[in-house]
């Protein structure tokens, strides 16, 4: 983006608020190949969010001194994006939410084991670095533990399973001798460089420090939840029991969505979009030859053990396949794509039995990681093989992989707007693409094609899930019960998924809600362009500013439109 004069406190403005980013987050700027912070640790206590109140506040000022008026169009999305982010941060700090942010998906124990995915290891001060972040992981745990106290004391408590699922991770954690545990995996494997006595001498300093730094950090967490925690986490499931939760939802819902729907409307929107799903489903069934209800439709795939993997090798084996398909296939829907490459990985098994069924990894701003596509292959027996392919084009190609590594290829845009990431968009987008796929006639069967719809569904169920959890007031045991009539995953699956909205309020409604906007812009787009519209030209609009709110990218779609109407 090329500022005027006049607009380079715009310019200004974004890198200085881009520096602190990093500056005050030492990990994600390693995640994105920034190396200078790369043996630091967050602060996450109190000081630390003070400061970082103070200066978002600071930003925001002279934010407010720039008109709009005075910016190009590209400036503007650069301008609403920064105001929106500003705003989040300082608006979210009322609900004090880190005084009960302890979960089993992204919780700190998680975070810091890790490290090892992002901290690069080629050199002796890499090294180095690492062996001063795991001397922080003390301090780390301190602060923590401090703000759960706090929450102890305010009634802001984490839902039980959070508590119990995390328990039983320390626990798995503390049953391994500390050079067996995943943070001496970063002195198993050395760059053939390295001299053997310096390999020695870094196993000796890191045997040191995780032996007496960093187990005994996770023994006080796992101590804090055995004498202090014990029979206080909360039963009820929603996060309107606690102080102000039902407010709380309410800013989650819309930061998580970037629209202005209430959890009411949301609600609603997931059972009629429910039904749409299962009706394409039920016709479906019928050119498969099947004569019953849904229900039993569903049963039948799900019980046909033919349907379902042998072995970790022949799961990863279907994604490798199923991607190398697609690849042949996006030219003709797409006017750039990103250079950047991903590669598909197991997950680790201490997180797997928790864990979703695949996730996906952002490669570093660098060049120095690729995109990684992480699947579960936890007991292979238990997935399904006609959800894999919808899950391959969501985490990879045409989804995550394709919009993050392209966003972040724009050197035009402001840093960080390449990286800050909108739920709504980002999840929106990935999930647009399931059934882009089947446009693009890339699912290889008709039960490939129901595995889609029912992925499509599974969004819509979450849309009543997590609204019926956090502002409806039901247990988990109804929520589950709702997915078990609606769903055909196996129970760890469902029973991780619920477990995920609990400890994740609001995200999950992003997922449906980004898809329909998206959508629905293309489909108002093609009634105005007619044939004058170009698939390859929308998905351009749509992705090369990287992640916007949805609202800005109406404004997008509707400038895009007007400019080629007047290019006719």
């Amino acid at each position: 983006m090329t500022l005027s004069k006049k607009n380079k406190n715009l310019e200004k403005l974004g890198k200085d608020y881009w520096e602190f980013l990093m500056k005050e987050n030492p990990t994600w700027a390693t995640f994105l190949g920034d190396k200078r912070y790369n043996d630091r640790l967050e602060e996450i206590g109190p000081k630390a969010r003070a400061r970082c109140v103070a200066q978002h506040k600071k930003f925001l000022k002279r934010l407010k001194k720039i008109k709009p008026t005075q910016l190009s169009y590209a400036e503007k999305i650069s301008y609403s994006i920064l105001k929106l982010k500003l705003k989040e941060y300082i608006d979210a700090q009322k609900y004090k939410d880190w005084e009960w942010n302890m979960d089993h998906l992204f919780g700190l124990h998680i975070q810091l084991m890790d490290l090892l995915e992002i901290h690069p290891l080629k050199t002796k001060k890499n090294y180095q670095d690492l062996l001063s972040r795991y001397k922080q992981i003390p301090k780390a745990f301190d602060q923590f533990l401090g703000d759960l106290r706090v929450g102890l004391k305010s009634g802001r408590v984490a839902p039980y399973v959070a508590y119990d699922r995390t328990l039983k991770q320390l626990e798995q954690f503390l049953a391994q001798k500390p050079m067996e545990c995943r943070f001496s995996d970063a002195v198993k494997n050395f760059p053939k460089t390295f001299l053997e006595k310096d390999k020695q001498k870094l196993r000796g300093d890191f045997e040191k420090v995780i032996t007496t730094s960093v187990v005994p950090a996770y023994q006080k967490f796992h101590q804090f939840l055995k004498e202090e925690y014990q029979g206080k986490a909360r039963r009820e499931v929603g996060v309107s029991a606690i102080p102000g939760g039902r407010e709380n939802y309410c800013f989650r819902v819309k930061v998580n969505t970037t629209t202005d729907k209430t959890p009411e409307e949301l609600h609603q929107l997931g059972l009629e979009e429910l039904e749409k799903n299962k009706e394409e489903i039920l016709a479906i069934s019928r050119k498969l030859g099947h004569s019953g209800d849904l229900k039993s439709f569903l049963e039948q795939i799900k019980g046909d053990r033919a349907n379902y993997f042998t072995s970790r090798e022949a799961l990863m084996n279907k994604h490798q396949t199923t991607l190398e398909g697609m690849k042949t296939l996006l030219p003709k829907y797409f006017g750039k794509l990103p250079s950047i490459p991903f590669e598909i990985k197991e997950m680790e098994a201490y997180k797997a039995p928790s864990a979703p069924a695949a996730y996906y990894y952002p490669p570093a701003e660098d060049g120095s990681r690729p995109g990684i596509f992480w699947m579960n292959t936890h007991k292979p027996e238990d997935w399904a093989n006609y959800s894999m392919e919808t899950l391959a084009f969501h985490e990879a190609i045409p989804g995550h992989h394709l919009q993050i590594s392209l966003a972040t290829e724009q050197k035009n845009i402001p840093q960080f707007q390449r990286h800050i990431g909108f739920t709504a968009y980002v999840e929106g987008w990935a999930h647009y693409t399931e059934r882009l796929a089947d446009e693009m006639g890339a699912y290889s069967s008709d039960l490939q094609r129901v595995g889609m719809l029912m992925d499509q569904a599974w969004r819509a169920i979450r849309l009543v899930v997590d609204t019926g959890i956090h502002y409806l007031g039901w247990s988990r045991e109804k929520a589950l019960n709702f997915m078990r009539e609606t769903r055909t995953a196996n129970d760890m699956e469902m029973n991780n998924e619920i477990d995920r909205y609990i400890v994740w309020p609001g995200q999950a409604l992003a997922y449906k809600v980004g898809q329909r906007t998206i959508y629905d812009l293309r489909e108002w787009a093609k009634g105005q362009l007619k044939d004058k519209f170009d698939i390859r030209g929308f998905h351009d609009v749509v992705l090369l500013s990287g992640p916007v709110p949805l609202t800005t990218l109406k404004d997008m779609i509707e400038d895009w439109v007007e400019t080629k109407q007047k290019n006719v």
